[in-house]
């Protein structure tokens, strides 16, 4: 299993999600795969309610290749 149910916390609201669906083709026009995405609808949270923090740290291999070029 990956998931489980959990209970949510008192004073607390889930929050919405959304199926999004995509289709890719190939270099010809004729459809290679169908693609479905499940997202959360983070539009509907707010700052000090929801959550404290707004950044997330996010590194790329360009970055990672970069620093490590750098050090040695």
């Amino acid at each position: 299993m990956t998931w489980e149910y959990a209970a949510l916390s008192s004073g607390k609201r889930a929050l919405g999600c959304k199926w999004v669906y995509n289709v890719k083709y190939n270099a010809d026009g004729s459809i290679e795969h169908f693609k479905t995405h499940l997202v959360v609808l983070g539009n509907t949270q707010g700052k000090g309610r929801d959550f404290t923090e707004t950044f997330g740290l996010v590194a790329k291999m360009d970055t990672a290749r970069c620093l490590l070029t750098v050090v040695v």
